[in-house]
């Protein structure tokens, strides 16, 4: 019996997708060309399947990379021409910016911690900085931005400066404002409850003027995507098999604004029992920054032994804390792919331990 892994990303996939396999295979998906009519169908579907089930609107544009780390040069590349303030508080977005910092040297990084309320940190904005760009959900601290600052960051950047959101734990997990931002972009193998390999980039329509202003001609620039995207194709060879098996796999979904309200109930339920516990507390302790997709629990190094251990003796894996709470925190995903029975197996667990 295979360990059911609560590690955030590569999360646990639904039982379906074995079977979306072997169709696969069997319809010989893995073989077709990039450039045929089986393909160009599978990409629509994928592109509409997101569209419908996650509400994108229809003025924004969606295209396929390998990673969210790939997107963050594209992004430089095609959108940013001098300057832009990244705004973190984990190692996700530090890396972004500090990745980014080889394309724009220029850019402005700021750390706040896990805990600290964003707002005050938009007066680091600047006339020069073209973007700002944030990290909506980080997976290293189990953060979350409230709505609210993303509607105070659209605000300030006004109608003429663009905003980047990381929403690598979020997209597909909870209901996204897109209007609030310009660029959104995550990876497949978390909310989206694929394997690795796959990325989504959704771009609205001031991002995709601005990147036809700088006119980036790089093969996988904005222009291009949008180019080729315009014949459901792509301009290099793609992960063929996970853009089908993300078509089908989300014909077979919920969409987010019904699937998210068993997720959020979970999310209270961690938190609750986390709270509750004699050796174990949350490690964000401002409510508002918690994320309902990841959830981060502080024990003392020897509680965190015995949890996992724990936690593996029925068959489940804690996911680890990240560096710097490597060793003093452990980490649960909440993404849709678990369900209320999983979520009672830990609980248990995290009871068991005292």
């Amino acid at each position: 019996m295979p360990v059911v892994t609560f590690a955030p990303g590569p999360s646990k996939v639904p039982d379906h997708l074995s079977t979306l396999y072997t169709q696969a295979f069997q319809e010989g998906i893995p073989s077709i060309s990039h450039r045929g009519p089986q393909f160009e169908a599978a990409f629509s579907n994928a592109v509409n399947q997101l569209r419908e089930k996650l509400d994108v609107p229809a003025d924004y544009k969606i295209f396929f990379v390998g990673s969210a780390t790939e997107a963050w040069g594209i992004f430089h590349d095609s959108l940013v021409k001098h300057s832009a303030l990244h705004l973190h508080n984990g190692a996700f977005g530090g890396k972004w910016a500090a990745y980014c910092k080889y394309y724009k040297p220029e850019l402005t990084s700021i750390q706040y911690g896990p805990s600290e309320d964003p707002a005050p940190l938009l007066a680091h904005l600047r006339p020069e900085h073209e973007a700002i760009c944030l990290t909506h959900n980080e997976t290293s601290n189990a953060t979350m931005l409230e709505t609210s600052f993303l509607e105070a960051s659209h605000a300030a950047m006004g109608p003429d400066r663009l905003v980047f959101v990381d929403v690598t734990s979020s997209m597909a997990g909870i209901s996204l404002p897109w209007h609030l931002g310009d660029v959104w972009f995550a990876s497949a193998q978390k909310c989206l409850a694929i394997p690795a390999g796959l990325a989504v980039i959704i771009c609205g329509p001031r991002a995709l003027a601005k990147a036809h202003e700088i006119g980036a001609k790089h093969y996988n620039s904005i222009p291009v995507m949008e180019k080729y995207a315009a014949n459901n194709q792509t301009s290099y060879t793609p992960n063929v098999l996970s853009i089908y098996i993300l078509g089908q796999h989300l014909m077979r979904t919920a969409p987010v604004r019904e699937s998210e309200v068993a997720l959020y109930s979970r999310a209270a339920r961690y938190y609750a029992a986390a709270e509750a516990h004699n050796l174990l507390t949350p490690l964000i302790k401002r409510k508002a920054n918690q994320s309902p997709t990841v959830i981060a629990i502080e024990a003392k190094p020897d509680t965190l032994s015995r949890m996992k251990a724990a936690a593996l003796s029925q068959g489940l894996m804690l996911g680890n804390g990240y560096i710097p709470w490597k060793d003093t925190t452990f980490r649960i995903a909440n993404f849709p792919a678990y369900t209320d029975e999983d979520q009672a197996r830990v609980l248990a667990v995290l009871e068991s331990v005292q």
